[in-house]
C-alpha cells in the first residue's frame, strides 16, 4: 500500500459520515493467506530426517476457513470451563466436526481458537451450533488439549502439500502457529489502517446497537416474515435470552497480557440516524451482527497474530525494519492514566503497546 492509499483509507476510517463497510473486505484481503503462493521447506531433508515444515499453522487454518472446509478434531479438551447452553446438547465429546467458521483472538492473551459449525451439538430444531476450539494457549504457545486436526483436501491443497513435500506419512506438522518474520508488519500501514478500522467499526457495532433499541422503544418492529439469522448469531444483532450455566470448577493462572493501541486518533462527524421503518431497523441489526460475529473477529485475529510475532521475535523493540525512524519511547503515560506504554511514531499516528500481568480464569 502507497502512501495515498494508505491517506485516502485512513480519511475513510476516520469520518463517520463516510460508509465505511466498503472498504472492509479490502482491508481484510491484505491478510488473506494465499498459501498456494507461498515456497515453505521441506517437512524431510534429503537425507529422510524429519525437520518440520516452516509453513505457519495460522496461513494453512486461513485456507482452510477460506474455503469452508469441514475439519475434524479427534481429541480435544477444553482450556476454558465447559458452558452449557439451554436447549443445547453435545452429544460426544470426541471427534468434534464440522464447518470452518473463522479464526478468533483473545484482545489480551495469546490465545487463538478455530470456530466451526460443531455438529456433535444438537438442539431441538438443529444440529450444529457455533463453537471455538483453542489452538494456541492463553501465553502465546501450542495448547496441549489438541493434537490434530483432520481434514480431506482438495485437490489444488493435495498437490500443494505432495510438491512442497510437506506430507509426513499422512500428516503435516507445524513449527509455528505464526511466521517469525511476521513482526515487521507491526510497523507497516497494513497494520496501523486494520487497527484503526477495528477502533471503527467497534465504535459503530454499539451505534448501531443503540438505534436498534432506539427504533424498538419507539414502535418500530422487525418485518415478520423475515426468519431468525443463523449466519453470525441469533436473530438480529446476536441477542438471545437463552440462559447459559458454566459447568466445572475453575482456577486463576497468571499470564503475560500484551495489548497494543493507535493513539492520536480523531473521529469526526456523527453516524447518520436511522429513519423509523422495520427495513432500516432490519438493516441495522443484521449490520450490527455482521461486524461483531465475522468481521472484527477476521480483523482482530489479523493484528493478535501480527502483535504474537512482534513479541515472540520482536526482541520487545529492540528489532526494527530499516524504513523506521527513531525509537521506541518507553515508559509513556497519558494525561490522568495508569498504565505505561511503549510509543513510536508512525506515518503520523502513535503505535503503543505493553506488556503486563494477567490473571485468566481456565478450567482446573
Amino acid at each position: 500500500m502507497d502512501k495515498n492509499q494508505f491517506v485516502n483509507r485512513t480519511n475513510i476510517i476516520l469520518d463517520r459520515n463516510i460508509d465505511v463497510v466498503p472498504i472492509i473486505d479490502e482491508v481484510l484481503s491484505h491478510w488473506s493467506f494465499d498459501l498456494f503462493t507461498r515456497r515453505p521447506g521441506a517437512a524431510l531433508t534429503a537425507d529422510g530426517v524429519f525437520k518440520g515444515t516452516d509453513l505457519d499453522l495460522a496461513c494453512f487454518m486461513s485456507a482452510l476457513v477460506d474455503r469452508g472446509a469441514v475439519i475434524n478434531i479427534p481429541k480435544y479438551k477444553a482450556r476454558r470451563v465447559a458452558t452449557q447452553k439451554e436447549g443445547e446438547r453435545v452429544v460426544s465429546k470426541d471427534n468434534r466436526h464440522g464447518k470452518c467458521m473463522g479464526l478468533t483472538a483473545n484482545k489480551e492473551a495469546f490465545s487463538f481458537s478455530i470456530r466451526i459449525n460443531d455438529a456433535n451439538v444438537m438442539t431441538t430444531e438443529d444440529v450444529g451450533a457455533p463453537r471455538n476450539f483453542m489452538l494456541v494457549d492463553v501465553d502465546g504457545v501450542w495448547y496441549e488439549g489438541w493434537k490434530c486436526i483432520e481434514f480431506m483436501p482438495n485437490r489444488e491443497e493435495n498437490d500443494f502439500l505432495k510438491d512442497k513435500k510437506l506430507w509426513t506419512g499422512y500428516t503435516v506438522q507445524f513449527k509455528n502457529f505464526v511466521h517469525p518474520n511476521r513482526w515487521i508488519s507491526f510497523y507497516g500501514r497494513h497494520y496501523i489502517l486494520t487497527k484503526l478500522l477495528i477502533q471503527r467499526l467497534g465504535e459503530q457495532a454499539k451505534f448501531l446497537g443503540d438505534e436498534v433499541k432506539r427504533l424498538q422503544a419507539a414502535g418500530v418492529r422487525f418485518p415478520t416474515s423475515d426468519k431468525p439469522n443463523k449466519v453470525g448469531g441469533p436473530q438480529y444483532g446476536g441477542l438471545s435470552s437463552a440462559k447459559t450455566t458454566k459447568v466445572g470448577a475453575q482456577k486463576s493462572i497468571k499470564i503475560d497480557a500484551f495489548e497494543a493501541e493507535i493513539g492520536g486518533v480523531e473521529f469526526k462527524g456523527e453516524h447518520p440516524k436511522l429513519p423509523n421503518t422495520s427495513e432500516a431497523l432490519k438493516e441495522a441489526a443484521d449490520l450490527r451482527s455482521k461486524i461483531i460475529y465475522n468481521k472484527l473477529p477476521a480483523l482482530r485475529f489479523a493484528t493478535r497474530a501480527t502483535e504474537l510475532a512482534f513479541h515472540l521475535h520482536g526482541e520487545d523493540g529492540k528489532n526494527m525494519p530499516a524504513w523506521t525512524e527513531g525509537g521506541w519511547t518507553r515508559g509513556v503515560k497519558l494525561p490522568k492514566k495508569r498504565k505505561e506504554w511503549n510509543e513510536i511514531e508512525l506515518f503520523g499516528f502513535k503505535l503503543r503497546y505493553r506488556t503486563w500481568k494477567k490473571s485468566e480464569r481456565v478450567a482446573a
